[in-house]
């Protein structure tokens, strides 16, 4: 709707609506002012240069086709962008291409190689640095690599391959951030999380131990890590395990879902009398409780009834294969603790909290629990 809108406007831009004497370009104007949450999904090259979204929360891009960075999105045109989701990014280096396929004038013959790829080079970190070097009041990102180049053969057909020569890049997450989920980034770059202030909660799936780069100038009090294959590669995962000992209070293992307490004094996790599990590398030895166990006790820690219940049946009983929450506020409890631990802004976590209401950021409000549990 507003790529048509935008294409009348440049024709006659005096257009007006008859019933209302409104200029189009005014009703747009005045509609964008109550855009909080916009996904752009499964389109060519979007060029909204003109317009801005000063009310805009959430932004999500998804399987998008570019042939260069998106310059509307800016601290200018959304001053408010607070939640961003970016995924299936393609990039193309001549817009040709893109002009003939969506035009789908065939006559013209474009291409010589039918099947060669359109990027020399994979532009996906840089184009996503670009976004959030322009969003300084970003505090969430969820991000999910795609790595791959787009190839178009002579009956306009697109086919995706995984783009092997990229470079090793970092990806700069601006020190605003508090929640940042990555994946996909392996073997691809860097995640560079040495400039946030306050990361709360920092969430890698298929993502290498040895691809976080955290401050080496002062410690860095991080809520949570949480990272799958946590037992992979052992001289890796001990060199990660000691390097992250100043950086973060809890460690999820997404594998087992156990969480790890790595406070100095090892007082956040409640194990106590209770089955714990124990993490070792070196000569540190860290403890830890499933999360389902964890959170049960954290919820009856204001009630000497039930936590001492909740203890004994988890001393005693065999403990489930898969994680249960008795109910939905069980399931909050890595959120509740790490903002806590954080010391999380209470308008930050209002904030957060008016996300979930609408059903935003839910991997946020569970953190650590399996998709299937959320």
């Amino acid at each position: 709707v507003l790529k048509e809108l935008t294409k009348k406007k440049k024709k006659k831009k005096k257009r007006t609506v008859i019933n209302g004497g409104i200029t189009i370009s005014h009703a747009i104007k005045r509609g964008l002012k109550s855009v909080r949450s916009l996904t752009i999904r499964k389109g060519y090259n979007y060029k909204l240069k003109e317009w801005c979204f000063p009310n805009l929360v959430h932004l999500h891009l998804s399987g998008l086709l570019f042939t260069e960075k998106l310059e509307w999105i800016n601290s200018a045109n959304m001053p408010h962008l607070r939640y961003l989701i970016v995924d299936s990014l393609h990039f193309v280096s001549d817009s040709r291409l893109v002009t003939v396929l969506h035009e789908f004038d065939e006559s013209i013959d474009v291409v010589k190689d039918r099947h060669g790829k359109l990027t020399k080079s994979n532009k996906e970190t840089e184009f996503v640095n670009s976004i959030l070097q322009s969003c300084p009041n970003l505090l969430a990102l969820h991000y999910t690599y795609n790595g791959t180049t787009a190839s178009l053969s002579s009956s306009f057909r697109w086919s995706f391959k995984p783009n092997r020569s990229a470079s090793r890049k970092s990806l700069h997450i601006p020190s605003s951030v508090e929640w940042l989920f990555v994946q996909n980034f392996a073997e691809y770059g860097i995640i560079d999380v040495s400039q946030c202030k306050k990361l709360s909660g920092l969430d890698m799936d298929g993502t290498s131990l040895s691809s976080v780069r955290f401050s080496t100038d002062v410690p860095q009090k991080i809520g949570c890590i949480a990272i799958k294959y946590l037992d992979k590669k052992r001289g890796t995962r001990e060199e990660f395990l000691s390097s992250i000992e100043n950086h973060t209070q809890l460690l999820l293992s997404k594998d087992d879902r156990i969480v790890y307490d790595f406070s100095k004094d090892g007082s956040i996790i409640l194990t106590i009398n209770a089955r714990s599990e124990t993490l070792s590398y070196g000569n540190d030895i860290r403890l830890g409780l499933r999360i389902d166990h964890a959170s049960r006790l954290w919820f009856y820690r204001n009630d000497p009834d039930n936590f001492a219940s909740a203890l004994h049946a988890l001393n005693y009983r065999t403990p489930r294969l898969r994680p249960y929450f008795h109910s939905p506020l069980q399931k909050e409890f890595l959120f509740r603790k790490i903002v806590e631990l954080a010391n999380t802004d209470i308008e930050h976590v209002k904030e957060y909290e008016s996300w979930f209401d609408i059903e935003l950021a839910q991997w946020i409000r569970f953190f650590g629990v399996p998709q299937e549990e959320s």
